[in-house]
């Protein structure tokens, strides 16, 4: 490694002894590239002391990433991997959705895929041909529930023996007049679930069968979390965030740009970590974080280096870390001491374009992100 006047070079040893430069230029897009020291330490990781930026660090200890190609999709249906929801089974099967081919289920122990047309039972609902959602759920462990993108509908599919067959198709309509169509399901601590469509909110109570609407309007939902205290939080594509109040009878709070500091009523993506913080991404690439012990709302964006590519999904590990994806990259985050590290093509990941709504994080705590593709799987760590 070297260090000039004009920035930061590294060579490499060619097979033949001989010396020959290697590309690190992506990793100081976004600095001066006016550096004063480098250092390695017992880890054998780089720490860079930068003119007015503070210090970088080059870390050689990422975890190990897993990429799924999928290569047997473009073989069925000649179009590359582009998946567009995820899920994962006890078995270990990844349901998912294939742009413009819809539901499929992906085994990575023998790398085969099936799709939903190749069972008899499910080929002639057409409407599974575009799936936006497929979730499994703590209070009925033995049904996942695939939300079709352009039906009024819920489709709820057991697995058997290994084979997958339908239990129940719920209509929505039948539940709420003009109900719209499902786009996302959560369940919370007390094993209601909520179900955001695009005209508005419908919850399963735990201890009821029916499904009924939400008596307040939320607009366009991009997504649901819960914190510490049992408080739901809902983004919205054009109105900020809306805060619900377990106790009692529901009571909804509005944050947008205009009532508080939020700089974007645009939210793409919103998450409760360990700690009961809110985080929020918009579609400006502004990422935000709600204290509510302190009631404050701060702007992180830098810390992230995230201005300039909005935000598609937060997530947060079982350690406290923050995961969050753009369109090009995946960032990790630590809250305590604000370290921060990228993932991109040039680290192993083989997305080009990852994609909003399809991630998910399985009972080991293994996060997975699809898109074009395929799927990479990340495995978190306290190490950052």
């Amino acid at each position: 490694w070297l260090m000039s006047i004009s920035g930061l070079y590294a060579l490499q040893y060619t097979k033949e002894g001989n010396l020959k430069e290697v590309d690190v230029s992506y990793l100081f897009e976004e600095s001066n590239n006016i550096f004063s020291e480098i250092i390695k330490d017992k880890r054998g990781n780089l720490w860079i002391a930068a003119f007015s930026e503070g210090a970088f660090t080059i870390n050689f200890d990422k975890p190990v990433i897993e990429n799924y190609p999928i290569p047997s999709i473009k073989k069925i249906t000649r179009i590359a991997p582009n998946i567009t929801a995820i899920f994962k089974d006890k078995d270990g099967v990844i349901w998912l959705n294939q742009n413009r081919w819809g539901l499929g289920w992906f085994d990575p122990h023998n790398n085969t895929i099936q799709f939903y047309n190749e069972l008899p039972e499910l080929r002639h609902f057409s409407d599974m041909g575009t799936v936006c959602c497929i979730s499994g759920f703590r209070s009925i462990p033995d049904r996942i529930w695939v939300a079709p993108e352009n039906e009024s509908a819920i489709y709820c599919l057991k697995k058997e023996k290994g084979k997958i067959a339908l239990s129940e198709r719920i209509d929505l309509m039948k539940c709420s007049e003009n109900s719209g169509n499902p786009r996302l399901f959560y369940e919370d601590r007390k094993n209601n679930i909520w179900i955001a469509t695009t005209t508005k909110l419908l919850v399963k109570r735990f201890d009821k069968d029916e499904i009924e609407p939400v008596g307040f309007s939320f607009g366009a939902i991009t997504g649901i979390t819960e914190d510490t205290r049992g408080t739901l939080w809902i983004s919205n594509k054009n109105a900020g965030i809306y805060r619900i109040s377990p106790v009692g009878d529901l009571s909804v709070k509005n944050y947008n740009k205009e009532t508080s500091v939020l700089p974007s009523n645009n939210i793409t993506s919103i998450c409760a970590d360990l700690s009961g913080k809110i985080w929020i991404g918009t579609e400006e690439g502004n990422l935000i974080v709600y204290d509510a012990m302190e009631q404050t709302f701060q702007d992180v964006s830098k810390s992230f280096r995230m201005i300039g590519g909005g935000i598609l999904n937060i997530v947060a590990d079982d350690y406290g870390h923050i995961w969050v994806s753009t369109n090009k990259r995946i960032t990790e985050y630590n809250p305590d001491n604000k370290s921060s590290r990228d993932y991109t093509v040039t680290d192993g990941v083989e997305i080009t374009s990852f994609l909003s709504n399809s991630y998910y994080k399985d009972k080991s705590g293994k996060l997975f992100f699809g898109g074009n593709k395929g799927i990479s799987v990340f495995t978190s760590s306290n190490a950052l």
